[in-house]
């Protein structure tokens, strides 16, 4: 069951990020991304139901228009292939209890899982729209927002039955590292330092994760950041002045910390905190 499982989340995960490409560009273009046909972004031709196969039609064509023959880019495959191993990944490490127990799903788990892999849909369109424009649109935050705040309602309802005011008082303390320190900087900076996006994206980590969670994201941003910064900087493509985006890296711990974080905070208690 767990490879057929693998299989059609891979499948599905596929075609999320081949949406995910399509979502960004059409949000940037100011398109409806529902009524709205895909179309090559450069000769603007309609494509056909065969040119968005995903990854198939990438690897038939070449990386290529089928009509103008102008290259589309990595960058399409690499979100295909990328958002089906998150979903894959995210089944494979789910922290919040046994999606298949006894041979049978369990379908509250499943319900949260599906919820979570429309999360991962939004942040990598996100990590898309930040990396490429600099910019975490609200109609993608939102809509985040909305779904981290679902996740989190039932899994506590159902699953960790916390107090409302235990509940309540995990998620403000988780608000602190991110949402609270991004929004001082952001206070302080008048926005030169920090991004409003990035500071609304911290209410998603405070409701996924407790405030040790949000630490590791916050850590695992900066790390993220600085191994793939620095090098830039070391061959001069990028300089001290170089405006960088904050979004994909603290996507990508979020997502990681999010799924890892029993493990996580094992780690840290042992050789950190005793």
């Amino acid at each position: 069951m767990t490879l057929a499982i693998i299989i059609f989340l891979s499948a599905i995960g596929a075609a999320s990020g081949s949406f995910v490409g399509a979502l960004t560009w059409r949000i940037k273009k100011k398109l409806d991304w529902v009524k709205d046909r895909s179309i090559c972004e450069h000769c603007r031709h309609v494509l056909s139901v065969l040119d968005l196969i995903p990854i198939l039609s990438w690897l038939v064509l070449r990386g290529k228009c089928r009509y103008c023959h102008k290259k589309i880019g990595w960058l399409a495959i690499a979100l295909e292939i990328g958002v089906a191993a998150a979903f894959v990944v995210s089944y494979l490490f789910w922290p919040l209890g046994e999606i298949v127990a006894s041979g049978n799903f369990d379908w509250l788990q499943l319900g949260l899982l599906a919820i979570w892999l429309s999360m991962v849909t939004l942040m990598a369109a996100l990590l898309v729209y930040d990396a490429r424009w600099q910019l975490l649109p609200n109609k993608l935050l939102w809509p985040l927002v909305g779904l981290a705040i679902t996740l989190t309602v039932l899994n506590n309802i159902f699953v960790q039955q916390l107090f409302l005011v235990d509940f309540l008082t995990q998620i403000g303390l988780a608000m602190l590292p991110v949402a609270g320190v991004y929004g001082i900087l952001y206070i302080v900076s008048r926005g030169k330092w920090i991004g409003l996006g990035d500071v609304k994206f911290g209410l998603v980590v405070g409701l996924l994760v407790n405030w040790l969670g949000a630490i590791l994201v916050l850590a695992g941003a900066n790390l993220i950041g600085t191994l793939v910064m620095l090098p830039l900087l070391i061959k001069r493509k990028l300089n001290l002045n170089s405006k960088i985006p904050l979004g994909p890296f603290l996507i990508l711990a979020t997502f990681w910390v999010f799924l890892c974080l029993d493990d996580l905070t094992n780690l840290v208690e042992k050789y950190f905190l005793y």
